[in-house]
C-alpha cells in the first residue's frame, strides 16, 4: 500500500504526519513530540503515538496481534535515525 502524508514540522518541538487518502486506512496519524529534559543533561524527552483505523474490519480485528511490533520497529528506526544523525555531527 502507497500514501501521501501531510506532515506538519514544528522545529524542535513535534512532528505530525497524517494521511487519509489511501485504499488502506480510513486515516493514519503519527505524533512525535519533544521537550526537554528538565535536569542540565543535553537529554530531550520524546513521546510518540500512533492512531488508525484501517477500512477493513477484518484488519482493525487482526492488527491488534502486531501493533506492538510495529511500533517497536518504528521506535528504533527513529532511535537510529538520531544516532545517524549525532555522528554526522560530530565529524
Amino acid at each position: 500500500e502507497r500514501y501521501l502524508s501531510d506532515v506538519a514540522l514544528e522545529p524542535n518541538r513535534s512532528v505530525v504526519a497524517s494521511s487519509s487518502h489511501t485504499q488502506l486506512f480510513e486515516h493514519l496519524r503519527s505524533e512525535w513530540h519533544f521537550q526537554a529534559a528538565s535536569d542540565a543533561s543535553n537529554s530531550t524527552w520524546v513521546s510518540f503515538s500512533v492512531e488508525f483505523r484501517f477500512k477493513s474490519a477484518v484488519y482493525n480485528e487482526v492488527s491488534e496481534l502486531f501493533m506492538q511490533e510495529v511500533v517497536k520497529k518504528m521506535v528504533r528506526a527513529f532511535e537510529q535515525r538520531c544516532r545517524d544523525l549525532q555522528a554526522a555531527r560530530e565529524k
